[in-house]
């Protein structure tokens, strides 16, 4: 079950990567970071990610045999950190779609209603 904790391991990061380059100017964002709005605020954005790295993550876990036979022994060298890459990506992706297009973010958090 190591392929799960590099997944959950390249997740966390792009949290925090997440976390880091927020917009504390924003109107959507309160000034100073608080834990708590911002998992209030991102919770089905993170419920999504981590349901795509995860099922990914088993995918690629149960048909490795399959990805060696077409990457060779690349596959081999790479190890874990694919799973690591699996958890970031899919992450990313979806904070690229919440920035721009508001996907999976709520219009309200804590009676903070957003810009129209």
């Amino acid at each position: 079950m190591t392929f799960l904790i590099n997944t959950l391991l390249g997740f966390l990061i792009a949290q925090i990567s997440d976390i880091l380059r927020r917009d504390k100017e924003s109107t959507a964002s309160p000034l100073k970071f608080n834990i708590w709005f911002f998992l209030k605020d991102t919770w089905q954005k993170i419920l999504l990610s981590l349901m795509l790295s995860c099922a990914i993550s088993a995918l690629v876990w149960m048909n490795a045999g399959d990805f060696t036979k077409v990457l060779g022994e690349q596959w081999a060298l790479a190890g874990n950190l694919v799973y690591a890459f699996i958890g970031f990506m899919p992450e990313i992706a979806l904070q690229v779609l919440k920035k721009k297009y508001g996907f999976t973010q709520p219009k309200v958090v804590e009676g903070y209603s957003r810009k129209e």
